[in-house]
């Protein structure tokens, strides 16, 4: 697997003047694949603030409605926000934690979004993050199908700090070019090439 590139908006988003606030964050269409009902009882539960930012589509009024009625009060339903705005950017590096209890993903880059912008995370794990991704990189696995789960790993992450020496590291290891050069060299060991 070879991850996508994170955008240069984010990669050169100065985190120097934020603080950090106290909510949660979630980004991505608002779904029953992407878990937001299972997430918005947990923060009711745990008493914390919500922010899903994504848009919402007509085939899950009826899920959006329910999502909507449970978080009434606590969550925050921004719609869409362009990634590589001021706007989304701040949003994500001031919540305390990012959080993707979805049923399944490939490779989120939101993940690495979060992350670089300085936010640690709890993500699914029927996903292939965990291949790149640790606790120790700020990165906590949870099974999207287990409350207890998703909650417990809120819990221990909600407080992590992510060192700025690890969101540089991930800053060099997830731009454009890095990924162009594993393509590259993936093309070159399909052609018995050397460089």
């Amino acid at each position: 697997n070879i991850p996508n590139g994170v955008s240069k908006p984010i990669l050169n988003f100065d985190l120097g003047e934020i603080v950090k606030e106290d909510y949660i964050v979630s980004v991505g269409t608002i779904n029953k694949n992407k878990n937001h009902i299972s997430l918005i009882k947990i923060c009711r539960e745990l008493n914390y603030k919500l922010i899903l930012i994504g848009p919402e589509t007509k085939q899950e009024a009826n899920y959006i409605s329910a999502c909507k009625e449970l978080g009434n009060g606590f969550v925050s339903f921004l719609g869409f926000i362009d990634n590589n705005s001021e706007e989304f950017m701040n949003l994500v590096a001031k919540a305390k934690l990012f959080v993707l209890p979805s049923l399944s993903e490939v490779l989120p880059i939101s993940v690495f979004e979060s992350l670089m912008l300085g936010t640690p995370v709890v993500c699914t794990n029927n996903s292939s993050i965990g291949s790149y991704l640790s606790e120790d990189d700020g990165c906590a696995l949870c099974d999207p199908k287990s409350l207890k789960s998703i909650s417990d790993s809120i819990n221990k992450m909600y407080n992590f700090k992510l060192e700025t020496t690890k969101i540089q590291e991930l800053k060099f290891n997830y731009t454009w070019n890095k990924v162009a050069e594993q393509i590259q060299e993936v093309y070159y060991k399909t052609l018995n090439f050397t460089k």
